[in-house]
C-alpha cells in the first residue's frame, strides 16, 4: 500500500510555463510522439484554485500524466492501459473499469480526473485511505469484502518470491486469523478496520503517505 500509482515524491524539474515538448507515449518503445503544449498561465491558475494545490503541483502532475501516454484528445485510453505491464493484475484492471469513463468520454481518464485522484490520495486522512483501499480490494471479487483468493493477489505484491501455493496458504491462515467464524471464509469492512488499527500508527501513516512534491520542494507557488 504505498505510493499511489508508483510514482515518486521528488518529481521532475518543472518546465517554463507555455513551453512545448514531444512527449513519448507511454509504451516503453517511443514509436510515437506528440507535441503537448504546457498548460497557459491561466489554464495553471484555474486548476490550482480549483483544486486548491501549488501551480508547481499541477505542472509535475501533468508531466506525469503525460509520461502514461494520453492520446490526441488528451486523455488515457484502454490502449494506453493494454500496453502497461499491469495490464494483467487483476487489481489494476478493477481501478481502471471503475475510474475511467465520463459523460461524452466512456471507457478514458482525463487529467482533470487522474490530478484529482493524487491530489485526494495526498490529503486524505489515514481512515479514508484505508476505507478506499477495502473497496478496491472487494471490486476484485463477487463478494462485499476480501476474500483468501483475493488476498493472495494482493501478498503477490508483497512477497514476489512465493509460489502461488504458499501464498494462498498464507492468506487462507490470516483470513482465518481475522474472522475466525466467518463462512465463506470472508474479511468484512469493520473487521479489515480492526486489523489495520492493531498496526502501529507510525508505520501505516508511512505506508499510506503520497506527496505530489518532495518535502524539500513543497512550496506555494
Amino acid at each position: 500500500m504505498g505510493n499511489a500509482g508508483g510514482f515518486s515524491s521528488a518529481g521532475p524539474s518543472t518546465p517554463a510555463e507555455g513551453s512545448t515538448h514531444n512527449v513519448t507515449h507511454g509504451d516503453g518503445d517511443g514509436h510515437r510522439a506528440f507535441r503537448h503544449r504546457e498548460m497557459n498561465k491561466g489554464q495553471l491558475q484555474e486548476m490550482s484554485r480549483n483544486l486548491d494545490v501549488s501551480k508547481t503541483e499541477i505542472q509535475l502532475l501533468w508531466q506525469r500524466f503525460l509520461v502514461l501516454g494520453p492520446g490526441e484528445d488528451g486523455a488515457l485510453d484502454r490502449a494506453v492501459f493494454q500496453r502497461s505491464p499491469y495490464d494483467e493484475d487483476i487489481f489494476c484492471r478493477q481501478i481502471w473499469r471503475r475510474f475511467s469513463g465520463s459523460k461524452g468520454a466512456p471507457n478514458k481518464i482525463s487529467f482533470e480526473s487522474f490530478a484529482k485522484s493524487m491530489i485526494w490520495w495526498q490529503k486524505a486522512p489515514v481512515n479514508y485511505k484505508l476505507e478506499c483501499q477495502f473497496i478496491m480490494f472487494s471490486w476484485m471479487s463477487d463478494v462485499d469484502g476480501i476474500t483468501p483468493h483475493v488476498l493472495s493477489r494482493i501478498l503477490k505484491h508483497v512477497l514476489p518470491s512465493y509460489s502461488e501455493n504458499e501464498l494462498q496458504i498464507i492468506a487462507d491462515k490470516m483470513i482465518k486469523a481475522i474472522s475466525p467464524s466467518a463462512d465463506p471464509p470472508v474479511v468484512k469492512q469493520e473487521e479489515f478496520r480492526q486489523w489495520m488499527d492493531l498496526l502501529p500508527e507510525e508505520a501505516l501513516t508511512d505506508a499510506l503517505r503520497f506527496r505530489i512534491l518532495h518535502i524539500d520542494a513543497d512550496t506555494r507557488s
